[in-house]
C-alpha cells in the first residue's frame, strides 16, 4: 500500500491534480519562526495522518543549503536559501510566486505580519518585502545574522552578529533602539507581555523592555546561547552549549530549574500541554515536565538533533542528521512515523498546517510531505489502480 502511495504522488503531480494537498480550508497560517511570539513551536496544524504514511507531496531546489525555517501564510511558503535568496512558494503545489535576491546568505527564517515579510540576511540588512510580490518596501543596514526577526506591535526585533538587539519600526523601518551583549546573537528574541527575551555567544540568557531596551534582568549560563528561548506561563525555556535545558522565573530570571543532557542543546525547546520538547547534539529529543524539568521520555536518533521540534495535534515533529524526519507520539515518545531523506538530512524547523509538513534540507531542497487522500484517488481513478 505504501508502494502504491508513492506511486500516486508522482502520477498526481504530475497531472497537475494536486491543487490543495489536504483540501481544507487555509487556517491563520505559521507567520514567524517556532510560530508566534513567544516561540512555544505549537503549531495551529492540523497535521497529516501520520499513521496513515507520509509521502512526498512536492520538492522545490534552491541554489543552495536551507537552514531558514519556513514561514506559511494565505497558502504561500516563505523560505530562505544560503543562495542569498528568499522564495515565496505555493504551499500546493510549490510553483514559484516569486524571489528576493540578497547578497549573501538568508539564513534567518522570515517573519509575515498583515502583508509585509521581514528578512534578515548575511549581507548586514533586515529587509521588508510586499509578501504578495516580493517588491522590496524598506531595507535597514544592521550586520550580518542568524537571527530571526520577531514582530509584535508593528515593532520587528531581530539579533545580530555584531552584539545587538535591535528593535525597528515595522513601518518605516527606523532603529527605535539597540541593546548591546558582549556575543554575537543568534539566538531570535521571544516577545511577551512588553518584554523581549533573548540569548547570546556571550553565555547570557537576556530580559528587555521591548518599548525601551532597558535591561531587566540577566542570566549567566556556562556556554553559548544559540537556543531561542520559548516563554509559557511566567517561565522561559531555553538550551544551552553548556549541554543543559534552563526554565527560569520571567520576571526575576531566576532559576526554576535545569536539566543535563549529553551534549550541546542548540535545539530551541518546544512547549505544549505542560511538556517541554528538545533535541541535544547527543542523539536524542527530550519530553521534560515544563513545571519540575523531569523527564518524562527520551528518543534516541543515530545523529545530533540540532533542528527544533515543533508539536501539532499530540504528535512532535522533529529532524536528526541521521536523514530522518521522525514523527513521535507527544505523550510516550513512541514514534508514529518517519521518512527518510535519503542522502540529504532536515535543516529546519517544520512547518506543519493544512495537513503537510514543510522542511528544508541540506543540500538546498524545499519538500511539502503529506498523505494521499482517498479523496483525491477517488476523484481521480487510474486503469488498474484498486479502490481505496
Amino acid at each position: 500500500m505504501h508502494r502504491l502511495r508513492v506511486i500516486m504522488v508522482f502520477l498526481f503531480v504530475g497531472l497537475g491534480l494536486i491543487n490543495s494537498p489536504q483540501s481544507r480550508a487555509q487556517t491563520a497560517g505559521i507567520p514567524m519562526f517556532r510560530g508566534n511570539p513567544a516561540h512555544t513551536g505549537a503549531l495551529p496544524g492540523p497535521g497529516p495522518d501520520v499513521d496513515d504514511g507520509i509521502v512526498e507531496l512536492w520538492r522545490v531546489h534552491t541554489g543552495d543549503r536551507v537552514d531558514s525555517g519556513p514561514a506559511v501564510v494565505d497558502g504561500v511558503v516563505y523560505i530562505g536559501s544560503e543562495d542569498g535568496s528568499l522564495y515565496a512558494l505555493d504551499a500546493a503545489d510549490g510553483a514559484e510566486r516569486w524571489r528576493f535576491k540578497t547578497d549573501d546568505f538568508v539564513v534567518s527564517s522570515p517573519a509575515v505580519i498583515d502583508g509585509t515579510v521581514y528578512v534578515a540576511s548575511f549581507d548586514g540588512y533586515l529587509y521588508a518585502l510586499n509578501a504578495a510580490t516580493g517588491e522590496e518596501r524598506w531595507h535597514l543596514r544592521l550586520f550580518s545574522t542568524a537571527s530571526s526577526p520577531t514582530v509584535v506591535d508593528n515593532v520587528v526585533y531581530v539579533g545580530s552578529s555584531d552584539g545587538h538587539l535591535y528593535a525597528v519600526d515595522a513601518v518605516t523601518g527606523q532603529e527605535r533602539w539597540r541593546f548591546f551583549t558582549t556575543g554575537n546573537i543568534n539566538s531570535s528574541p521571544a516577545v511577551v507581555d512588553g518584554v523581549v527575551y533573548v540569548g547570546s555567544n556571550d553565555r547570557a540568557v537576556y530580559s528587555l523592555n521591548a518599548e525601551t531596551g532597558k535591561m531587566l534582568w540577566r542570566f549567566i549560563t556556562g556556554g553559548k546561547v544559540f537556543s531561542s528561548p520559548a516563554v509559557v506561563d511566567g517561565t522561559v525555556y531555553v538550551g544551552c552549549s553548556d549541554h543543559n535545558v534552563y526554565a527560569l522565573d520571567s520576571v526575576t530570571g531566576k532559576e526554576v530549574w535545569r536539566f543535563q543532557t549529553g551534549d550541546k542543546v542548540d535545539s530551541s525547546p518546544t512547549v505544549a500541554e505542560g511538556v517541554v520538547y528538545i533535541g541535544s547534539w547527543d542523539h536524542t529529543v527530550y519530553a521534560l515536565d515544563a513545571k519540575t524539568g523531569r523527564e518524562r521520555w527520551r528518543f534516541y536518533t543515530g545523529n545530533p538533533v540540532i533542528i527544533s521540534p515543533v508539536v501539532v495535534d499530540g504528535v512532535v515533529y522533529v529532524g536528526s542528521s541521521d536523514l530522518n524526519l521522525y514523527m513521535l507520539d507527544a505523550v510516550s515518545g513512541e514514534m508514529r512515523q518517519h521518512f527518510h531523506t535519503s542522502a540529504d538530512y532536515v535543516t529546519t524547523a517544520p512547518a506543519v498546517i493544512d495537513g503537510v509538513v514543510y522542511v528544508g534540507l541540506y543540500y538546498g531542497d524545499v519538500l511539502a510531505l503529506g498523505n494521499i487522500t482517498p479523496q483525491m484517488m477517488r476523484s481521480h481513478p487510474f486503469p488498474g489502480t484498486p479502490e481505496p
